[in-house]
């Protein structure tokens, strides 16, 4: 008699986050930014005023602008992890960017005696909400793809 042992998978996990970050923007083009922000959908803040040099060596005031990215991180408990960017258009259009493809390495692409030149990084991909969909079902679920991209949803 033999018994069947099944071994369980650790299963990907997937969460949105956000983080923030500030952008200096100059102060006419700041007013134009706010009259935008609507149209956007991304969340813009004006922090506070501050003076920049520019490239002549001439002081501008610029404004720092708080700006809201969303992400989708889908990590694995043994060390694998992917980020998708979300990204809302001016239109509302909604789509994820992948930038997996752009940190592949470039070890061996000079050729045997380095002599060729060295390969470009990959471009990031860029999926629609149903491509996206069907990528992230493969790792974490149906029904958890269709929960996080239906929260993403405006």
């Amino acid at each position: 008699m033999t018994i069947v042992t099944s071994d369980r998978k650790p299963a990907w996990r997937a969460e949105l986050t956000c983080e923030t970050r500030t952008v200096p923007i100059a102060k006419e083009t700041a007013a134009d930014e706010q009259e935008q922000e609507t149209a956007t959908g991304q969340e813009q803040k004006i922090v506070e005023g501050q003076k920049e040099e520019t490239a002549d060596g001439q002081e501008e005031e610029v404004d720092l602008v708080r700006v809201r990215n969303d992400f989708v991180d889908i990590f694995h408990p043994n060390g694998g992890w992917v980020r998708f960017r979300v990204n809302r258009r001016k239109d509302r259009r909604l789509s994820f960017t992948d930038y997996r493809e752009q940190q592949t390495g470039a070890a061996g692409t000079t050729g045997i005696w380095g002599t060729l030149p060295p390969q470009p990084a990959g471009k990031p991909r860029s999926l629609t909400p149903a491509g996206f969909r069907l990528e992230l079902a493969a790792l974490v679920g149906a029904e958890r793809a269709d929960e996080i991209v239906n929260s993403l949803m405006p």
